[in-house]
Formats: C-alpha cells, sequence, structure tokens
C-alpha cells in the first residue's frame, strides 16, 4: 500500500476548493453578464412593463431584484454578515435600462474585489428573516452562498423569461434555465 503524503493531499484539496470557488464567481459573474444583456436587449417601453397575468412585477423589476440580493451578498463578504432583507430596491434599476447595466457591471467589478484573498470555506454570517416565525443568524460559507446567488438569480431569470415571452420578445436560449435543467436536457449553456 502506498502512503499518502498529507502535504500533496492537502494541496489537492486547497486547488480542488479553489477551482470550486472559481468556478462559482465564474457562475456569477455569467448570470450578471447575462443580465446585462437582457437588459440593453429588452425595449425600453417594454422593460418595466408587467404582465398582470403571469407577474405583477416586470423584467426590470426581476432585474433589480437580482442586483440588489448580489449587492447585499457583496456588503456580507466584506462585513462577515450578510443580511439579504436589507435590499436598496433602486427603483431607477427597474426603469432605467442604462442605469441597470451600468450597475450590474459595477456590481459583478465589487464581486471580484470583495472575493480577493478568500476562499469558498471561508465562514460568513448569514441573518435569516422568517416574520412571524422568528429571525436568526446561521454560519455559512462563501462558496454557499455564491451558490445561493446563483440559484436565486438563474430562478429569477426564469420569471423574467416568461415575462418576456408573453410580450412576444425574444429571449436568449440560456436565460433562466438552471444548470441542472441544461444537462437534463442533454445542452450544455454555461
Amino acid at each position: 500500500m502506498t502512503a499518502v503524503d498529507p502535504m500533496e493531499e492537502s494541496s489537492a484539496l486547497v486547488d480542488s476548493e479553489t477551482d470550486h470557488l472559481e468556478s462559482l464567481v465564474r457562475r456569477c459573474l455569467d448570470y450578471l453578464d447575462q443580465a446585462v444583456v437582457v437588459t440593453r436587449s429588452v425595449p425600453a417601453d417594454r422593460y418595466s412593463e408587467s404582465v398582470g397575468s403571469i407577474s405583477p412585477a416586470s423584467v426590470g423589476a426581476h432585474i433589480r431584484h437580482c442586483h440588489d440580493f448580489f449587492q447585499r451578498l457583496v456588503s456580507g463578504i466584506e462585513t462577515g454578515r450578510v443580511e439579504y432583507e436589507l435590499r436598496e430596491r433602486d427603483h431607477r434599476v427597474e426603469i432605467d435600462r442604462d442605469y441597470a447595466a451600468a450597475k450590474l457591471t459595477d456590481i459583478k467589478k465589487d464581486l471580484v474585489a470583495a472575493l480577493e484573498g478568500l476562499t469558498g470555506t471561508d465562514e460568513i454570517t448569514v441573518r435569516l428573516e422568517h416574520s412571524k416565525y422568528g429571525d436568526g443568524d446561521t454560519r455559512s460559507t462563501i462558496a454557499r452562498e455564491l451558490d445561493v446567488a446563483c440559484s436565486h438569480t438563474v430562478h429569477h431569470f426564469g420569471i423574467a423569461a416568461l415575462l418576456m415571452r408573453a410580450m412576444e420578445l425574444d429571449v436568449p436560449p440560456e436565460f433562466g434555465v438552471a444548470p441542472s435543467t441544461s444537462r437534463y436536457r442533454g445542452v450544455d449553456v454555461e
């Protein structure tokens, strides 16, 4: 039986964690890029339009919500405490496509800067607010919260894609499609 060098095993684990974090960051940045593309492709007069039978929120409202979620994540990474419920809700992101595209581009840069020197296994506190069920803090990791942000975002993109289809607008094929759905369909959209 060959002995395993603990240093090599430790190095392989670090490399694996680094690769996983880089993969998650690329996925987050890709979703933010998708948001910029959609923001610029939806006609200005349709960006803030709701399709009441599907959702009272517009494409712009879903884009704004995703931006706010990432903004809270970045702030939490910087402070060590994520509080998703304290979203800024900058209405201008919902109605002004150019402003939204600029804010999405900014949050990409902010995310990369906030992650400098961190690992996916670094712990972070997340504030949970459940209204009538009580509030509290829980421990999480940077990687887990990046994954949460991606999952949250792709589901809001799915709703935005439905709204766009209802308005008879073109929807990029990967927009609002979760990686697991793509794999199930046998399509690689990432």
